[in-house]
């Protein structure tokens, strides 16, 4: 080996990182703090099972591992896939047993950490030249939720020592407030962002080497050789990315092709729409003349209307003149026959036709006067039946009946102003004789008084 080549050697044990410290906070069954040192030279786990050792190991597979290939407590599954998988929930919440319920007679999973809680990882690297590299990983839970999808990450990077207990010991589910206290580290939610940087920094050229690790960790034996080697220890060939490459041409040309096969059908099928299209948009171009024509009736309406009654008009009025011209022949010829009229009357007059007329009116004044005196002798009649008298057709008797009524009405005059003095005078006499029997009630009675005994005894005295 010559100067050049131990100088370059010597150059990148220099430059190599080790793994330095590992720290993991409520990680499972340890609670609280846990800090353990590891050697340059190398680190040995030993434990009965159920110490942990798996438990450490998936920290720090978590640490390094991308989420999608990680597998907690691989090696123990290892040849079981149908076994129980530990997972975040149980590391945060620190499983330790399955115990079944008295009452509902259900498996529950017993948990150190059952309320709000919160677990760290943090491992750290450095090289001989005094460079460290410090990762570390955050989770929580809120409540008692028990689902993976409630499990809260973050991730951060320190160019520096770090101490979890130190550091974090004011961590209160607040990522806002420790950014603001850890400036000087790098702050991310995202695993890739955070693996790209430390894989930078660490020197790690291929994420496949972090997959090879996770495997060499966690399995009891490698397998097929060749499996291994393709899955874990080579990358993929760049012919794979050209024929993929390829492959998504061709469907991008046969997704071209069928497009234009598509276009095609689409036309074929809608040339009957544009026919169809067409007729539709005569018959709308039809129903718009017709929509015209209908609002366009009232006012040919109206027109017709108002040229009908001019013309109705122009016939009647010639028609009036025309019956103008006849109302005045007419009134011609009834003026000439009121003429002739007056003519006749006169000449009937002359003839004797005056003394007919004066007739007919004392006949009929004579009509008059005789139903006027029929009714008055109704009454007469009516008047002497209720008398007891006799009414006479004679005109003497009718004279003497008038006298004996008048008389009779005279007579009873003077009996009914009789009647009303003596009414009067037994009027007051009533009151008088009231007034004394008055005074009597009110005087007092002796009933040794012979006088107005027989008086008390009316009024019921004993």
């Amino acid at each position: 080996m010559n100067n050049v080549e131990e100088l370059t050697l010597d150059m990148l044990l220099t430059e190599q990182y080790r793994m330095r410290r590992l720290q993991v906070f409520n990680w499972g069954t340890f609670s609280g703090l846990h800090n353990i040192p590891v050697a340059a030279d190398g680190f040995l786990i030993v434990g009965r099972s159920g110490s942990g050792k798996s438990t450490l190991l998936d920290a720090l597979s978590a640490l390094l591992v991308p989420p999608p290939w990680l597998g907690f407590n691989a090696a123990a599954r290892e040849g079981d896939r149908g076994r129980y998988d530990r997972n975040l929930v149980s590391y945060i919440r620190g499983a330790w047993a399955d115990q079944k319920d008295v009452d509902s007679g259900q498996i529950a999973t017993q948990f150190l950490r059952a309320d709000s809680t919160w677990s760290a990882l943090m491992v750290e690297y450095a090289n001989q030249a005094g460079q460290v590299v410090s990762l570390i990983q955050l989770y929580w839970l809120r409540g008692t939720t028990t689902r993976s999808a409630d499990v809260k990450r973050h991730y951060m990077l320190a160019e520096r020592p770090f101490d979890v207990m130190q550091e974090l010991a004011d961590f209160k589910l607040d990522i806002r407030k420790l950014k603001q206290q850890l400036d000087d580290v790098y702050h991310n939610d995202k695993f890739r962002p955070y693996s790209e940087r430390f894989r930078r920094l660490l020197g790690i050229d291929s994420e496949m080497a972090l997959k090879l690790l996770h495997k060499t960790q966690s399995a009891k034996n490698l397998g097929d050789l060749n499996h291994f080697l393709r899955e874990f220890m080579l990358d993929k060939p760049e012919t794979f990315a050209v024929a993929e490459r390829l492959v998504e041409e061709f469907d991008e040309l046969d997704a071209a092709h069928q497009s234009v096969v598509i276009a095609r059908e689409q036309v074929e099928t809608l040339q009957p729409a544009r026919e169809n299209h067409q007729r539709l948009t005569g018959v709308l171009q039809e129903g718009n003349q017709l929509d015209e024509l209908i609002a366009g009736v009232d006012a040919y309406r109206d027109e017709r209307k108002a040229v009908l009654l001019e013309e109705e008009i122009s016939r009647l009025r010639t028609k009036d003149q025309s019956l103008e011209g006849q109302e005045q022949r007419q009134g011609e010829n009834l003026e000439n026959l009121k003429t002739q009229l007056a003519n006749l009357e006169r000449d009937h007059r002359e003839q004797g036709g005056g003394r007919i007329e004066q007739i007919e009116q004392e006949k009929r004044q004579s009509e008059q006067q005789r139903d006027e005196r029929l009714a008055k002798r109704a009454q007469a009649q009516q008047a002497c039946e209720q008398l007891g008298w006799v009414l006479s057709d004679s005109p003497q008797a009718y004279a003497e009946l008038a006298g004996r009524a008048r008389d009779y009405v005279d007579s009873w005059q003077k009996k009914s102003e009789a009647l009303r003095d003596r009414q009067f005078q037994i009027r007051q006499q009533k009151k008088d004789t009231e007034t004394e029997f008055d005074g009597k009630k009110s005087m007092p009675c002796s009933v040794n008084h012979p006088i107005f005994l027989p008086t008390c005894w009316s009024y019921g005295y004993d």
